[in-house]
């Protein structure tokens, strides 16, 4: 996840160079731009997001590790978080974490990317933007299914 943070940054940097000074940062349905901000703020509210991202899903797994059983929610919970199993079910807890924290990051850098065209090319934002939201929904989709047949008892 700290990689695809690094570029996120990496990207970041000569796009902010070629940022208008107002950039499109918000668009409706079918890509009109209708909310803009400067470009410095722009880089800002992007670096937040991304800061926040990462921060989420690298203190929840940290956080989970020290809450009671009572409080973690998962199927088949007494089995799972048993003495025996705790451990290893943390340790699967987090890297579900991990991978789903690097595909919102790969998500959030694949959106700047089309914000980026937009603006640059002073057009709507591309249809194909669609695409990668139902992509990624369709990835949710079977992260989830997976995270929850994971805690399947045999």
């Amino acid at each position: 996840m700290i990689t695809v943070a690094a570029v996120w940054t990496g990207l970041m940097l000569p796009i902010y160079r070629d940022l208008p000074p107002t950039v499109a940062s918000h668009f409706d349905a079918r890509g009109n731009p209708n909310g803009w901000m400067s470009k410095e703020m722009f880089v800002i509210v992007e670096a937040a997001i991304l800061i926040f991202v990462v921060g989420q899903f690298l203190l929840v797994p940290f956080l989970v590790r020290r809450l009671p059983n009572s409080l973690i929610n998962l199927p088949n919970r007494e089995y799972w978080l048993s003495d025996e199993h705790r451990e290893e079910t943390l340790s699967i807890v987090g890297s579900y974490f991990e991978i789903f924290g690097a595909a919102i990051l790969v998500f959030f850098i694949v959106v700047n990317q089309f914000v980026y065209q937009a603006n640059v090319s002073k057009t709507n934002l591309s249809s194909s933007m669609w695409f990668i939201v139902v992509g990624f929904l369709v990835f949710t989709l079977v992260w989830l299914i997976k995270l929850i047949r994971e805690f399947k008892v045999n």
